[in-house]
């Protein structure tokens, strides 16, 4: 994957519930989702902007702006300092689902 695949445009909302012990699941803004005191986020833009939305103490989200390289592994290499996403190994993708591979933090 050295072009990021369009189907991956858009604004991803973490689907917890639907997480394995090794896959964290992503869903589109429209999925419904079950009721949530809120969900941690990701926007991927065609020109390269990664937008990262954290959960805030007001259970508001947060924008984090940083960019992404993709890589030729099914890797987006992201460009910033938070050792959890410093890439996102992509497994498995459609229009309604994005899984990517957990990672044990370093020690």
């Amino acid at each position: 994957m050295s072009e990021i695949p369009r189907v991956l445009l858009k604004h991803w909302y973490h689907s917890y519930e639907e997480d394995t012990e090794d896959v964290k699941i992503y869903r589109p803004e429209d999925y419904e989702f079950p009721p949530s005191r809120g969900r941690s986020s990701f926007e991927i833009k065609e020109d390269g902007k990664f937008i990262r939305y954290d959960i805030g103490p007001t259970d508001m989200a947060t924008p984090f702006n940083t960019k992404y390289k993709v890589k030729k592994d099914n890797t987006l290499s992201l460009f910033i300092e938070d050792p959890e996403l410093q890439s996102l190994e992509i497994i498995e993708y459609n229009d309604n689902i994005l899984k990517i591979k957990k990672k044990a933090l370093p020690k």
